[in-house]
């Protein structure tokens, strides 16, 4: 199994000096991250279909053998854009039109495009919306996707044969108000280290949460002979600050850490990122 550990996004100006160099400006902020890791969670397509040439942009910034795994827009898994100030909420596109703009935009980054990630709320049962699933899954047109529930409905064995039947993960996420199984139905694993608003990010680490962290680190060792790749992202809100999460959640898979500092500020080669240590 290759696994990749990254944080959910990259645009934090609280990184600037514990992560990033001092003085490093917002438009650089992304080339700098590709110098210590080779994955990213791309959490801003939640919230709205990015522009073609931006999705460009992260191509031709990174470098080869860097991947984004970016999350499906809200409107496409059950959730609806927030209404202006006037309280007259929009006319939405229908979510399979969305999802095609989508799609056309996010394939732009060509091979570095990992696996999409699908976040259900937690009002979205499998009670009236197993249709809305398997609708999606079709849709994806057999592009690589993991599907992260919070209603506990969906925890069941049909849900594991209909992902398994399209090589579709089931997000193994860390977060409040759900347990999730880790339950294998791909070649690759994802989790998610989600946490809550609690923790701002504020450039440090708040509050150490080791158990959870080596509850799915043995998890992935468990079942890394059946999976080819691994995936784990790491939210600011976990623990506060998501590049040193990453290096406590390496020494736990026997990794040693990674000294971002000597590979952002020139003392080691752009192409000794995380996933060649």
């Amino acid at each position: 199994m290759r696994l990749r550990v990254g944080c959910s996004g990259w645009s934090y100006p609280e990184w600037v000096g514990p992560f990033y160099p001092r003085g490093t400006q917002s438009g650089d902020f992304l080339k700098r991250y590709a110098r210590v890791f080779d994955v990213v969670e791309v959490d801003s397509t939640f919230y709205g279909v990015p522009e073609p040439s931006r999705v460009e942009r992260w191509r031709k910034e990174t470098p080869e053998g860097f991947v984004f795994c970016a999350k499906l827009p809200q409107e496409v898994t059950g959730g609806r854009r927030t209404p202006p100030a006037s309280g007259k909420a929009p006319a939405e596109p229908p979510a399979a039109e969305v999802l095609g703009e989508f799609l056309h935009a996010i394939d732009r980054l060509g091979d570095k495009r990992g696996p999409l990630v699908a976040q259900f709320p937690p009002t979205y049962g499998k009670k009236g919306h197993a249709e809305e699933f398997r609708g999606l899954l079709d849709g994806l047109g057999g592009r690589r996707c993991a599907f992260e529930f919070r209603h506990e409905s969906w925890f069941e064995p049909a849900t594991y044969r209909r992902l398994s039947e399209a090589n579709a993960a089931l997000v193994w996420s860390e977060v409040a108000g759900v347990e999730v199984p880790p339950q294998v139905t791909a070649d690759f694993a994802l989790v998610r280290f989600i946490g809550d608003r609690s923790f701002e990010p504020a450039g440090r680490t708040v509050e150490r949460k080791d158990p959870p962290m080596a509850r799915w680190a043995a998890r992935l060792e468990e079942h890394e002979e059946g999976l080819k790749d691994g995936f784990v992202f790491f939210n600011n809100h976990f623990e506060g600050f998501g590049p040193e999460s990453v290096n406590r959640f390496l020494s736990k898979v026997g990794r040693s850490p990674v000294d971002w500092r000597s590979l952002l500020e020139g003392g080691g080669p752009a192409q000794r990122r995380l996933g060649e240590f």
